[in-house]
């Protein structure tokens, strides 16, 4: 352990001097804390985050990954998107096949398709079919490299029962923005306090 740092249990590094905590950041999936001032008086400022301001803030390579499902989706006819504050949903018809998400600072995809069927595969997606939000797509997989935004494809292709071939030739869109702090978001209304 550093001399002058004290790790708390959620990961965040305090700097210590005296009795006075500086910043203490402590992050878990769509909201923020920030705690500062002393150790015996905490202040919280929580945030919610929109699917738009994750965006945002996310790395490059995560808004390519982004752009790659988006430009998928927008090229297959048949497919559409419905944008929520949260996620960002893909009908086919009247049925939810496939649904974008953030959860932290990661891309999840969320598909209509059986987990058991999917758990000793190449996938390892994960069966989230106990929360009520993931209802109607019960099979959560984390889009963190090339290899998983493939994986996310083919999962795609097979939900929306459409050619996988369709939604791999189909041009990314764009989803490259500019990064943006908090006040920025919280002014354009993609952030809300809590």
């Amino acid at each position: 352990m550093i001399q002058g740092q004290n790790v708390n249990r959620e990961g965040a590094v305090a700097q210590l001097s005296g009795d006075e905590v500086q910043n203490i950041v402590i992050r878990s999936g769509a909201e923020s804390a920030v705690r500062s001032g002393f150790a015996e008086e905490d202040a919280f400022a929580r945030y919610n985050f929109s699917f738009r301001a994750r965006l945002i803030q996310a790395t490059p390579a995560v808004q390519g990954y982004c752009g790659v499902l988006l430009g998928a989706v927008q090229a297959c006819a048949g497919l559409r998107l419905t944008y929520g504050r949260r996620q960002v949903y893909v009908h086919r018809g009247r049925k939810q096949v496939a649904q974008f998400l953030f959860k932290g600072r990661t891309l999840c995809a969320a598909f209509a398709l059986d987990p058991l069927e999917y758990m000793a595969t190449k996938y390892h997606g994960e069966d989230v079919s106990g929360w009520k939000r993931f209802a109607k797509t019960p099979m959560l997989l984390r889009v963190v490299s090339p290899r998983k935004l493939r994986y996310a494809l083919h999962l795609l292709a097979q939900a929306a029962g459409v050619p996988e071939k369709l939604l791999l030739a189909a041009p990314p869109a764009d989803c490259t923005f500019e990064f943006l702090s908090i006040e920025q978001l919280i002014e354009e209304g993609l952030v809300k306090p809590l």
